[in-house]
């Protein structure tokens, strides 16, 4: 469980979510993913992340990176909602991000 919110989040989640439930999830659910975050993709602030459960499409913008450098190494802790689009499968847009241990 997650007891703290992030700095520059509005939303406060205890609980994580994994990466497959976003597939299926309303749009508009906040949710919290702790993953890597393996690549940038071909679209507008779009990025590849992966936990234990799958994969999932974020969108991050630059504003929220701020001054951290993210690698496919670190794992981070991604606060946002979930984007549905009937064009493609659910994706997460971020409102906060952290480097995590």
């Amino acid at each position: 469980e997650i007891a703290q919110c992030l700095v520059g989040s509005e939303m406060c989640i205890r609980d994580r979510t994994r990466a497959a439930d976003v597939l299926n999830a309303w749009d508009d659910a906040p949710c919290v993913l702790e993953g890597h975050i393996l690549e940038k993709i071909p679209r507008k602030d779009r990025y590849l992340f992966e936990d234990e459960s799958g994969r999932v499409v974020v969108e991050i913008e630059h504003e929220t990176f701020g001054h951290l450098t993210v690698t496919p190494q670190d794992k981070v802790r991604l606060v946002g909602h979930v984007d549905w689009s009937s064009k493609h499968p659910n994706e997460v847009e971020v409102d906060a991000l952290a480097i995590i241990q």
